[in-house]
C-alpha cells in the first residue's frame, strides 16, 4: 500500500501537491514607466490590478483582484502594495 501511496503521488499534477506550485510560482511583473497606470484597470468605477503567475514552466495563471476604491491615486497605493508583497 505505501508503494501505491507513493507512485500516485508522483503522478499527482504539481498544483495538487500542498505548497509545491505555491513555492514554486513565478510573477510575470513587466513595467511600463511610461504608463503609471500599469496593471490597472477600471471595471465601472472600482479598480482591479492584474497580473500574471507561472506556477509552472508550461502553465500561466491570470490574477485578477479587486482593489476595493473608486480612488485611482489610492488604486496605485494598493498596487504597489501588494506588487510589492509577492
Amino acid at each position: 500500500m505505501a508503494s501505491y501511496a507513493a507512485s500516485s503521488a508522483a503522478k499527482r499534477p504539481l498544483a495538487e501537491k500542498s505548497g509545491e506550485a505555491e513555492a514554486l510560482s513565478q510573477l510575470s511583473v513587466r513595467i511600463n514607466p511610461g504608463n503609471p497606470n500599469h496593471h490597472l484597470w477600471n471595471n465601472n468605477g472600482t479598480w482591479f490590478i492584474h497580473y500574471v503567475k507561472h506556477p509552472t514552466p508550461i502553465t500561466k495563471e491570470r490574477v485578477r483582484q479587486s482593489l476595493q476604491t473608486k480612488s485611482l491615486a489610492e488604486a496605485r497605493i494598493r498596487r504597489d502594495q501588494l506588487l510589492a508583497g509577492l
